[in-house]
């Protein structure tokens, strides 16, 4: 049965269809973690905005494909690093992104997994990671040259490619940042140590199997005991996302009661009430940038509080959110000056959050302002006008990754036996036949020793 998960969301996931694939893949990695499987989820969290599970999913697939012994397993590591990188990107962790990037790099290179890490030697006493831009195209290595170049190899160009073009945006990320931003820091290894999957996926609020819980997902009569026996109360995180307009902060906390839950903020403030914590005092959230506080919105669902804030800069990038404390010294029925109360909503599903500028995708500044009629100018376009074409290595990349088994076929044997000089996609005009060398004018064919060809 997991087979036919699996392939259902496998299917799902090239049809562009992330968040339907998910629950096919679960089931499947439930009964049996299969590293395919795994990156095709850890894909799709990514194209769903679920970077923390992504990157985990990307480091069990990492750790399971490194120990077997079959002829996907380089490719496989090298994809899982390449997904840890995406996420930690995703995450703003910059370093860590570049570090697993480089490890993909290194493997679709050709090194060996067990070199000595490349990216520990960048890394200083203070364990900052300092790597820049002119050092990674120094490390590019070099694309297969003309000749026998078989399928595997385009594969693993194709991939290295990738990744470094990731690095790229992962390093200009970084150097806008201070000397000392915790970003800079490394604090990943090669090798990964993820936490384990709970009935096939990672529950980023540390809940345990639901068989531990009571009928109609409420706790047993264990979890209700006071005194030695009473749980230990709840560890709140937050993580957010943003677009150009807003910010989302994701509070997870399993039991909010969506009655009595409510949020008042002002531009640098929010305080969150009768949250499910020891002795519920408030809890406070001081941001790293001004809101507007009465526009402020807010979901309450089975494990988590989200709330969507209006920047009052809007185009502005928040490289984070702020800072969580709890405050027992708040009243719960004061309200801080100038500040605003949310009423909840007690919808059962969260707003879709508005899709997210290609500028903030791409790690751009937002569009410069304009009274234009015809809209804002970009004017860092040209720059981008001065980047050199492609090779023609790319060409016949692409012309041989869209070809028919026959024209590979095809293009293999012309290639190979004219000793580059002819590439034919027709497989009847070669299969039969010594492709013969047909240099262009003006040059000699010579043989191995250096002597001409008759």
């Amino acid at each position: 049965m997991e087979f036919v998960n699996a392939n259902k969301g496998i299917a799902l996931c090239k049809e562009g269809n992330y968040a339907d694939a998910i629950p096919h893949l679960t089931k499947a990695i439930a009964v049996t973690m299969s590293p395919i499987w795994l990156l095709a989820r850890a894909e799709a969290y990514t194209k769903t905005s679920q970077f923390e599970r992504a990157l985990v999913d990307a480091e069990h697939a990492y750790n399971i494909a490194a120990g077997r012994q079959h002829s996907q397993r380089l490719e496989q590591m090298l994809e899982a690093q390449y997904r840890r990188g995406v996420a930690l990107f995703r995450l703003g962790r910059y370093a860590d992104a570049d570090a697993c990037l480089l490890w993909a790099v290194r493997l679709g290179s050709g090194a060996s997994a067990r070199e000595e890490d490349p990216a520990l030697a960048k890394v200083d006493g203070d364990g900052f990671y300092n790597c820049t831009l002119e050092q990674a195209e120094k490390e590019k290595p070099v694309s297969p040259g003309k000749g026998n170049v078989n399928q595997d190899d385009l594969t693993k160009s194709r991939k290295w490619v990738r990744a470094h073009s990731m690095r790229q945006m992962c390093l200009s990320s970084m150097a806008k940042l201070p000397s000392d931003a915790i970003e800079r820091k490394l604090t990943v290894t090669r090798t990964p140590n993820p936490p384990a999957l709970v009935d096939g996926e990672h529950r980023l609020d540390g809940s345990k199997n639901a068989s531990e819980k009571g009928p109609g997902g409420s706790q047993g009569p264990a979890a209700a005991e006071t005194g030695a026996t009473a749980a230990k109360p709840q560890q709140l995180r937050v993580d957010f996302f943003q677009s150009s307009a807003n910010v989302t902060l994701s509070i997870f906390c399993k039991g909010v009661d969506k009655k009595s839950f409510r949020a008042e903020a002002d531009s640098r403030t929010i305080v969150l009430h009768n949250m499910p914590k020891e002795g519920d005092p408030p809890v406070k959230l001081t941001l790293a940038y001004e809101i507007e506080p009465g526009t402020i919105k807010q979901f309450v669902g089975s494990v988590k509080v989200e709330l969507t804030l209006v920047k009052a800069q809007p185009g502005e990038k928040w490289k984070t959110w702020g800072t969580m404390t709890d405050s027992a010294d708040l009243t719960s029925t004061s309200q801080p000056k100038d500040s605003v109360r949310s009423e909840p909503d007690v919808e059962d599903e969260p707003p879709k959050p508005e899709p997210i500028p290609d500028w903030v995708l791409q790690n751009k500044p937002p569009p410069y302002p304009t009274s234009s009629k015809s809209g804002p100018k970009n004017w860092e376009k040209l720059d981008d006008d001065h980047e050199e074409p492609q090779d023609v290595n790319h060409f016949f990349e692409e012309l041989y990754k869209g070809a028919t088994p026959e024209a590979k076929r095809a293009m293999m044997k012309s290639f190979t036996e004219s000793n580059g000089t002819e590439l034919s996609m027709d497989w009847s005009d070669v299969a039969n036949r010594q492709v013969e060398v047909h240099p262009p004018e003006g040059v000699d064919v010579k043989n191995w020793d250096g002597t001409k060809r008759k």
